[in-house]
C-alpha cells in the first residue's frame, strides 16, 4: 500500500456465517416476493458500475518495410463490482470494491492474434503486463466522466477470479453492503433460489433473478477450478456482479447472503465463481489484522 496506513472496516458478521452452518431458524426465501424485493433495493445500491482502461502493446508488421513494429491499441471494459466495505487513509473514508480478476486486470486475459486480440483462457498472471486503471464509472452508458471515482488494488486471486480494490479520493458517500460475505457448502444446494444486481454492456442497473443449477462444475477458464452454475443471464458488464441467497430468520426480517460473482457465460451456460475460491484474499487483505478475532471467529483458518 505505498506505505500508507490503512485499517479495513469489515464487520465481524460480515463473515459470521463463512465456513460455519446457517442458524436453524434461517429460511431461504423466494427473491421474487414483494417483501423481499423491497428489502434487497438497499443492497442493490451497494453494486457500482466499473470499467477499467488500458492500452495493450501488439506487434504489426509494416507491409511496405517488412520490419516489424509496436503499436498501442486502447482496450476498454466493463463489469460490476459491490461495496464491501471502508478504510481510513490518513484519516479519509475510501470504499472497498469487490469484483473479478478479469475485470480489473483484463489485458492479462487477452493476447494477440494477427492483428487482433483474443480471450486468453489460459491466464494465471495476477499483476497486469501493461498499465490499467479502473473506475467507479457514474455515467449510464459506462464512459468516461469527470465524476468518475478511480481505484487501485489492494488484494487478487486469480483462481478465483476476483480482485479487492478501493477507492481514491473518493468525493461522495456510497452505499456499502453490510451483510454476510460467505456460506457452508453443505448448506446451499441446487435449486435454491438467487438474485443479482449488474450492469451489462455498462449501461443501467438491472436486477436478475433465477436458481443454482449445479454444484462445482469442472471450469477451465484461467486455472482450472470448479464454479457454480445459475440460471441467470450473464451480458458483457456483468462480470463481477455479486449473487445473493435471501433468508428470512424468525422474526428478524430478510437478509442476504453473498455467495460468489458472475464470472462467465460460454454456450449459454453463466457460471459464478463462489466465495469460498477467494474469501481467502479478504482474509489476506492489507490492514484486516488489525481486526483482532475477526476471521478467527468467522472460522475461516
Amino acid at each position: 500500500m505505498n506505505g500508507i496506513a490503512v485499517a479495513i472496516a469489515l464487520t465481524a458478521a460480515q463473515f459470521a456465517l463463512a465456513g460455519k452452518a446457517m442458524p436453524q431458524t434461517a429460511a431461504v426465501v423466494d427473491p421474487l416476493e414483494p417483501e423481499v424485493r423491497r428489502a434487497y433495493e438497499a443492497i442493490s445500491a451497494s453494486v457500482v458500475r466499473l470499467r477499467t482502461d488500458a492500452r495493450v502493446e501488439l506487434t504489426v508488421p509494416d507491409p511496405s518495410s517488412g520490419l516489424r513494429s509496436v503499436v498501442k491499441r486502447p482496450l476498454s471494459v466493463h463489469g460490476s463490482g459491490i461495496v464491501i466495505g471502508t478504510t481510513e487513509v490518513n484519516g479519509r473514508t475510501e470504499y472497498l470494491v469487490l469484483t473479478n480478476h478479469h475485470v480489473a486486470d483484463p489485458t492479462n486475459y487477452v493476447v494477440q492474434e494477427g492483428h487482433f486480440l483474443k480471450e486468453n483462457r489460459n491466464n494465471t498472471r495476477a499483476v497486469p503486463r501493461d498499465p490499467e486503471q479502473t473506475f467507479i464509472a457514474v455515467s449510464e452508458d459506462g464512459e468516461d466522466s469527470p465524476e468518475d471515482i478511480p481505484l487501485i488494488e489492494i488484494a487478487r486471486d486469480v483462481r478465483g477470479d476476483m480482485t479487492l480494490l478501493r477507492t481514491v479520493g473518493a468525493d461522495r458517500e456510497l452505499p456499502v453492503f453490510g451483510g454476510h460475505i460467505g456460506f457452508d457448502p453443505a448448506e446451499v444446494e441446487a435449486g435454491m433460489q438467487v438474485i443479482t444486481t449488474g450492469y451489462p454492456n455498462g449501461g443501467r442497473r438491472m436486477i436478475d433473478s433465477g436458481e443454482i443449477v449445479e454444484l462445482n462444475r469442472r471450469h477451465e477458464l484461467g486455472p482450472v477450478h470448479y464454479d457454480f452454475i445459475l440460471s441467470l443471464p450473464v451480458e458483457h458488464g456483468q462480470s463481477g456482479s455479486p449473487v445473493f441467497i435471501a433468508r428470512r430468520e424468525g422474526g428478524d426480517g430478510v437478509t442476504f447472503l453473498l455467495i460468489g460473482l458472475l464470472h462467465a457465460r460460454e454456450k449459454g451456460t453463466s457460471y459464478m465463481v463462489p466465495s469460498t475460491l477467494w474469501q481467502h484474499a479478504l482474509e489476506e487483505a492489507p490492514g484486516v489484522s488489525a481486526f483482532p478475532g475477526l476471521l478467527a471467529e468467522a472460522g475461516l483458518h
